[in-house]
């Protein structure tokens, strides 16, 4: 290590403070491409990646459209969002 703990943690105040502290959280969809690359590279083609990625997209929208999922957590939405398009799909 370069820095030692206490460094990292001031220059994370420091940017922090310099930014207000305005910071958006993940999205579901941030969360559905973090859980994508948990998959073996072998399982799907690039074509499969991007498919299911559009319909987890598709999901996610229409998740998000609907005033029911208000208040769940992003990775919760993207998680199920996933979910649903890994089960649907003819993969």
């Amino acid at each position: 290590g370069l820095f030692t703990k206490d460094q990292v943690v001031e220059m994370e105040r420091l940017l922090l403070q310099s930014l207000q502290w305005r910071m958006n959280p993940p999205t579901a969809l941030a969360f559905i491409r973090q859980f994508m690359e948990l998959f073996p590279d072998d399982i799907l083609s690039d074509c499969e990646t991007k498919e299911l990625y559009h319909f987890s997209t598709i999901q996610t929208e229409l998740a998000l459209q609907s005033g029911v999922f208000v208040g769940w957590k992003a990775s919760d939405i993207g998680l199920a969002a996933l979910k649903n398009s890994l089960l649907s799909s003819t993969m």
